[in-house]
């Protein structure tokens, strides 16, 4: 199937892997069909990592200088207790050092943008919002799709890249996907904050028992805020009931570092803040007939992996290359798994092992945490336990 011009995709969910998807396929003379259920691109969330597998995707599509100059210089790296006594502080060079020097990191609308606008003048491709499938049957020769609008479409594959909570995977998967969202027991909510600057464009974290608060530049005057807390209950969404809990977890429990405060006392638009569980999705297989699972709906690590971007775009890239080099789509969604799967099942452990390090459960946790924390950035200790979590590059031209 060297030829992917007569091949009916349709993606579904207009995100990062669903963007990349689009970008890779119509590289390869295919004209997907992309959809998206939101009216309007999301400008929620908190800033993302590219690291080198998503590195090297860009690099092969052309936005890479788009991105980067989209990122910020790593500033330093400071740790602080809840009250803001200072920890440890590293230079952000560590991270770029222990990424191989391929790290961006830029705010996740940022990206998008910069995906829709590549889609736009290299392919003419636009994402087609407000849709969504309301429905969809498949056989040997293709999958038949019902929209919400009541249309509907032939394809010869369905790519579901909407997220870690898809309905197009519950369509076609059925029973198989129920207990693919995996709670990790923390929750966590995240927005941007205009004007909240962070010296030298740095990174400051704040960690008390069960809870932390980030923040870090995306960009010039923009810094993401996040907060992370252990519970097993999904957090409301409701900011009458959310900012009282946020302010409790963080406010009331002793003083506070200035930045936690002016973020829960601030204003902030809570219509554009993310706020979930932190969850990671776990499914037996990435495939059903001919409806195959990207990005966050087939792996989400959570945000403790710090690569579900990266690996999302991976797949997007290994997926159109497969389906390019081989003459049934089986055998290319079967040859996309065997090689995605391996390092995604191992990043999605190690952030399992992450999460009780990075919300310390007790007083004793947290004193430990503490004390091993400077130990633990340390150059040589820090680029050692970075391995888990920054695979090398899967992308080859081959």
């Amino acid at each position: 199937m060297t030829d992917l011009s007569r091949l009916k995709v349709l993606v579904s969910g207009a995100g990062p892997a669903g963007l990349t998807m689009a970008a890779c396929l119509a590289a390869r003379g295919c004209r997907p069909v992309l959809i998206e259920r939101a009216p309007a691109a999301r400008t929620t969330g908190y800033g993302i990592d590219v690291h080198e597998n998503g590195w090297d995707v860009a690099a092969r599509l052309g936005v890479l200088d788009a991105i980067r100059a989209a990122g910020m210089e790593l500033g330093p790296l400071c740790y602080h207790d809840l009250d803001g006594r200072l920890i440890v502080r590293r230079d952000g060079a560590l991270l770029e050092r222990s990424a191989r020097g391929k790290l961006v990191v830029l705010g996740r609308d940022r990206l998008v943008a910069i995906l829709e606008e590549h889609l736009a003048a290299a392919h003419d491709l636009a994402p087609e919002r407000g849709r969504s499938i309301a429905a969809l049957d498949q056989d040997e020769k293709g999958v038949t799709t019902r929209f919400e609008d009541g249309q509907t479409g032939r394809w010869d594959l369905v790519i579901a890249a909407d997220g870690i909570r898809s309905r197009t995977r519950d369509l076609a998967f059925g029973s198989k996907a129920v207990g693919a969202v995996l709670p990790l027991g923390y929750s966590v909510a995240a927005w941007h904050m205009p004007g909240l600057d962070i010296p030298g464009n740095g990174f400051a974290g704040f960690m008390g028992i069960g809870r932390q608060a980030l923040f870090y530049a995306t960009e010039a005057g923009r810094t993401a805020a996040l907060f992370c807390w252990r519970t097993d209950d999904r957090p409301p969404r409701d900011p009458a009931l959310l900012v009282p809990l946020l302010r409790h977890l963080f406010l009331e429990n002793g003083p506070a570092a200035p930045l936690i405060r002016s973020a829960l006392e601030g204003p902030v638009d809570w219509s554009r803040a993310h706020v979930d569980q932190v969850a990671q999705s776990v499914m037996p297989g990435w495939s059903a007939g001919r409806v195959v699972l990207l990005g966050d709906a087939a792996h989400c690590g959570s945000f403790l992996s710090g690569q579900g971007t990266s690996m999302a775009m991976a797949g997007a890239w290994i997926l159109a290359r497969e389906l390019a080099r081989l003459n049934a789509i089986h055998d290319a969604t079967a040859a996309y798994e065997a090689q995605l799967r391996p390092v995604v099942d191992r990043l999605q452990r190690a952030a399992r092992r992450v999460g009780p390090h990075y919300l310390p459960a007790s007083r004793r946790a947290l004193l430990l945490r503490r004390l091993l924390l400077p130990v633990l950035t340390s150059a040589p200790v820090f680029a050692l336990e970075s391995r888990g979590l920054m695979p090398r590059s899967l992308i080859t031209d081959a």
